[in-house]
């Protein structure tokens, strides 16, 4: 029996819709699922209570709507529109992600801005998560910046580990966050021959064990934070998509959970 609600994301079988996602990831194991804007936003209403349905009926908790991005394009009726969507498949908070400026912001607009959009948020009962962005040019891409950000904003962190890996986030400062700021913990790992870690792409995020990130002393690291929430497999490589869902959920969750062991998460997620 699972005791942390220890996901599949919706990217890892992106060529599943939002209710087949749902049941391949019930059928592999998992005991919950995180949804992807880009999968639920064309459900009818009909497929939408569809998709409630199944989620009940297979057991699984519902982890955050991914995601939208900051200090883009995005307006207040957008916002909202995406709020409403997260509360009536019941998503507990929605990831807001910072896109690179036209123009460099300073900590207060970034705040400014956060603020606005988390109001609004909590105006539908749903929370807002800051996914820091490792890549080039995204604003607030740096370990400090992201946590003062969600700080100041009233907002709780996606603790991604190719994102924090990537920026060469250590152990140690990972194990030094404060608990209630994680929001929830994507695992990722990523292909690394003949890149620098600051050159690693999306395209390059592989199942645990299929890579070279140091994912056995960073998931500790966030044991030792004390968080005990949810996490969830998120992975981008193309090859996924080529595959039947059902077996890359399977092995999502094989190497995930052996991943778990070895960090020290076994007690925790496996009750």
């Amino acid at each position: 029996m699972l005791s942390i609600p220890f996901g599949l994301h919706a990217s890892t079988i992106t060529q599943a819709t939002f209710i087949q996602g749902l049941r391949e990831a019930a059928a592999a194991g998992f005991s919950a699922f995180e949804p992807e804007l880009g999968h639920v936003s064309p459900c009818t209403s009909a497929q939408l209570d569809e998709a409630r349905a199944v989620q009940k009926a297979c057991g699984l908790a519902l982890l955050t709507l991914n995601d939208i991005d900051a200090f883009g394009n995005l307006s207040i009726e957008r916002a909202r529109e995406i709020f409403a969507l997260a509360q009536r498949i019941g998503a507990p908070a929605v990831t807001v992600c910072p896109v690179a400026p036209k123009e460099p912001l300073s900590m207060d607009e970034g705040v400014a801005w956060m603020k606005r959009f988390v109001a609004e948020a909590a105006s539908f009962q749903v929370s807002l998560y800051l996914e820091m962005m490792c890549f080039p040019g995204r604003a607030f891409g740096t370990f400090d910046e992201a946590l003062r950000l969600a700080e100041k904003s009233g907002m709780k962190l996606v603790l991604d580990t190719f994102h924090y890996c990537s920026i060469g986030a250590t152990p140690k400062q990972i194990s030094s966050l404060p608990r209630e700021m994680i929001g929830i913990v994507h695992i990722s790992d990523a292909l690394t021959g003949g890149k620098k870690l600051n050159e690693l792409l999306d395209a390059d995020r592989v199942l645990p064990g299929e890579g070279g990130l140091p994912l056995v002393e960073t998931m500790d690291a966030i044991r030792q934070t004390g968080y005990r929430g949810g996490m969830s497999v998120e992975v981008f490589h193309p090859k996924y998509a080529k595959m039947p869902a059902a077996e890359v959920a399977r092995d999502a969750f094989k190497r995930a959970s052996s991943l778990l062991r070895d960090s020290g998460w076994t007690r925790e997620v496996m009750a």
